[in-house]
């Protein structure tokens, strides 16, 4: 495993320490400064003292965000503009994705090349931007794993001047969503094949909430019987496709588990009788009603 020289592993340190550095270096410049006042050998050996703890502090300091930077579940990486390659990586590389720290610092365009071809425009735009800009910015991305897993990832990243206020480093958090984007498939999936079996049904099909009976979704064949579009109907509750309003809250609360004789008002006014079953169950907590209409 590459090691990187000292500098540089400050360099990344600095960028996690920045905060508590500045707050440990603003009160021992206070301290240091009372202590110029006299040249008594006492204070200047009290004012080196000072500086040793200070010291100490910054390095027991250092110590603890390398831990955090190399035990997180996650890739905190930081790049040269000028040449652009890996400049760091964290362990968080080969531990989920597989490949050497040395692959990612020493392959030029390794990262570029690694990235799912769908989805390399969207994360090089980001990369883009961020630069331009000098603001933060994300990107969500798959990258393909040592042992041939595509892998999502969120990468939060941030320019990094240097002294003269050029833009010289980018530097990145990749986070693993996988899981997420799988569950989010998973139900994407789950209400496609939903939508499939609603519009295949050979009766008009309502989805009504319980409690306010408002219409929450139709086929295709309860649009075509009523006359509403999807967005007029989904507009109305219950009681306004039922020809005699007062008893649609009655009609929903039935458990059905026969057919009933009804009547309907289409959009043109148009009262029709129309044979239902319906049901009633509970979905996240929330109680629905599903009838079907012919």
């Amino acid at each position: 495993m590459k090691v990187l020289p000292e500098s540089r592993g400050r360099q990344i340190l600095d960028w996690l320490a920045r905060i508590l550095s500045v707050v440990l270096l603003g009160s021992a410049t206070v301290a240091l400064y009372r202590r110029t006042k006299t040249r008594d050998l006492e204070e200047r050996i009290k004012r080196q003292e000072a500086l040793l703890e200070l010291r100490q502090h910054i390095e027991v300091s250092e110590e603890r965000f390398r831990g955090v930077v190399e035990s997180a579940e996650a890739i905190v990486w930081e790049a040269d503009i000028a040449t652009e390659r890996m400049t760091f990586v964290s362990q968080g590389a080969e531990k989920i994705l597989g490949y050497p720290r040395d692959q990612w610092l020493q392959t030029p365009g390794f990262w570029t090349d690694h990235l799912h071809p769908e989805d390399r425009q969207e994360a090089q735009a980001c990369k883009r931007e961020v630069l331009e800009k000098g603001k933060p910015g994300s990107a969500e991305y798959r990258m393909k794993a040592a042992d041939g897993r595509v892998l999502w990832f969120r990468d939060f990243m941030h320019a990094v001047s240097g002294p003269e206020g050029k833009v010289e480093q980018l530097r990145g958090i990749m986070v693993d969503i996988t899981e997420s984007k799988r569950g989010e498939e998973a139900l994407r999936e789950s209400e496609e094949r939903y939508r499939r079996l609603f519009e295949a049904e050979s009766d008009a099909i309502l989805l009504v909430e319980f409690d306010t009976i408002r219409i929450l979704d139709a086929n295709a064949v309860a649009l075509n019987l009523y006359g509403y579009s999807r967005e007029e109907l989904l507009r109305l509750t219950a009681a306004e496709v039922f020809a005699e309003p007062e008893k649609a809250r009655a009609a929903i609360a039935d458990e059905w588990t026969r057919v009933q004789l009804r009547w309907h008002r289409k959009k043109d006014g148009t009262v029709f009788p129309v044979e239902i079953t319906g049901n009633n169950f509970f979905n996240q907590g929330r109680k629905l009603h599903v009838g079907g209409y012919s």
